[in-house]
């Protein structure tokens, strides 16, 4: 499998400026940048410098992928305004990180594996993923949570058992029933075990209904020289002034505590998964066999027009229609299958090959798919 490396820059709050992307640019040879974007990817070799530094410095959002099994998603915050007692519980060293680079706050989140791999598709994922860090903005830590339970199930050598013992289960927040696109991408694109977000779902909360910001007395707390440089960015059409005045505002109002469950210690949720793993393999299980004798249903009552079917495929002496006819037979074979006709089938392929017994092309399809005596 050829090697692939996906790395992937967004700035959300500002645009960057001729200056800033100029330095961006000079960081590989390979890289595509824009005012709110870099992107750079390798088939061979490797970015060079630190993608956390260069978030802190440049941009808002990252995200790197690997097809050997790396996956890692950074935000980058101003100071402050994520809380950081409410990121900290789910931080695991090494995995989720939540530290102050270049005057801004990064949560990493590294869930890359030792033996993943596989087809990725990494062009313009992390913009399905910028949600999240509005989400964690608001307080809300459901993205934190899937990616501690992914971050709990990797393997990485003997590090495992030590970090199921050591770290402290996180309270479940509430919302976990309901995932919006950007969380399902997350589990989806992260490969979080869906039945571990199930089982946890079934002691989150309800996610209380969002209420709109009232920012009039926001704004009445703000000193009038604050106001007055805001206003004549605003007139000067500064694009970043409008998320940065609404990060201000969102500082100063009072936040109500977040609605969080309980804290289940990570081996009872992997047991609850199990349970509703096997539960879902047997509806599974129980619609695929009500799918089957649905299709054998109908098959059996045109049985005999499929048969006339075979024949004219074979007639046309062609191998598209030699291996339509197989194809057609198969069927049939399933049906007998079911109905317990078995003998009877390979009596009417056997006088089959015999009617066409000169047809040495379609007999030897025959033998190959196992339908002769």
């Amino acid at each position: 499998m050829s090697e692939y490396q996906y790395y992937e820059w967004q700035a959300v709050d500002r645009l960057l400026t001729e200056s800033e992307q100029e330095a961006v640019g000079k960081l590989s040879s390979h890289i595509e940048v824009s005012a709110s974007r870099a992107v750079v990817t390798y088939s061979y070799g490797d970015f060079k410098h630190d993608p956390r530094a260069v978030l802190a410095r440049f941009f808002d959002a990252h995200l790197y992928l690997a097809n050997w099994g790396s996956r890692r998603l950074m935000f980058r915050f101003p100071s402050g305004l994520v809380s950081r007692d409410a990121v900290e519980p789910y931080c695991i060293p090494d995995r989720i990180t939540f530290k102050t680079v270049c005057g801004h706050d990064v949560l990493d989140m590294d869930l890359s594996e030792e033996e993943g791999g596989g087809w990725i598709e990494g062009e313009r994922s992390l913009s399905g993923l910028l949600a999240l860090r509005e989400y964690l903005v608001q307080g809300d830590c459901r993205a934190l949570y899937i990616a501690w339970l992914k971050a709990m199930s990797v393997q990485d050598g003997g590090y495992l058992p030590q970090r199921r013992k050591s770290c402290a289960p996180p309270p479940v927040p509430a919302g976990l029933k309901r995932l919006s696109p950007a969380l399902s991408r997350l589990v989806k694109q992260f490969d979080v075990p869906e039945s571990l977000v199930e089982a946890a779902a079934e002691l989150s909360p309800d996610l209380a209904e969002s209420v709109e910001t009232d920012f009039r007395p926001l704004v009445a707390q703000l000193p009038r020289e604050v106001c007055e440089e805001f206003l004549c960015r605003f007139v000067r059409s500064d694009l970043s002034a409008g998320p940065e005045l609404k990060r201000t505002l969102r500082a100063l109002a009072v936040r109500p505590p977040a609605v969080l469950g309980p804290s289940p210690a990570f081996e009872a949720l992997v047991k609850c998964a199990a349970v509703l793993e096997a539960e879902r393999k047997e509806r599974r299980r129980q619609e695929a066999l009500k799918k089957h004798e649905a299709e054998m249903r109908a098959l059996a009552d045109r049985e005999e027009e499929v048969w006339r079917q075979v024949r004219e495929q074979v007639d046309i002496k062609k191998t598209h229609g030699y291996e339509e006819a197989i194809r057609l037979l198969k069927k049939l074979s399933q049906l007998a299958e079911h109905r317990k006709t078995r003998a009877a089938f390979r009596q009417r392929v056997a006088d089959l090959c015999e009617r066409y017994h000169r047809l040495t092309g379609f007999k030897s399809r025959v033998k190959q798919a196992g339908l002769a005596k």
